[in-house]
């Protein structure tokens, strides 16, 4: 049941930005420091990734947790996790052959000389008539 203000009946008013002040005072500032370090952490990795892509993405959560006892106190603990965004990458395609090796070429495909091997090539050269002028 809330309070009531005992001039009018009414639950008393919350302050101002009282959330921001709950959040500035839990682990005596230690919150805002570790969610701080943790967001530069994120924005310099998004920054360094993105600029080599065209997004990224990543996340962070603040986790509260909140234990009243039967006397009305509250012991309130946090964590900050961050999720760091993905680095993209190539990808390679390989293939297995029908005894299960890992080839780099596909069984599949059509050599240009068939089962033979390649031949030689010889050497071709131009001879050219020039003139000087």
């Amino acid at each position: 049941m809330a309070e009531t203000n005992t001039t009018n009946g009414a639950a008393p008013e919350v302050p101002e930005h009282h959330f921001l002040r709950f959040l500035s005072r839990i682990g005596d500032g230690d919150l805002e420091v570790d969610a701080e370090e943790k967001l530069r952490k994120l924005l310099k990795e998004m920054t360094r990734i993105s600029s080599r892509q065209i997004k990224a993405s990543g996340g962070m959560t603040i986790q509260l947790t909140l234990v009243s006892d039967d006397r009305r106190g509250l012991e309130v603990d946090f964590d900050v996790k961050i999720k760091m965004p993905k680095r993209k990458h190539a990808k390679s395609t390989m293939w297995l052959d029908k005894h299960d090796n890992i080839v780099f070429e596909s069984p599949r495909q059509q050599s240009l000389f068939g089962d033979e091997q390649p031949r030689a090539v010889r050497e071709v050269s131009i001879q050219t008539n020039t003139r000087e002028v």
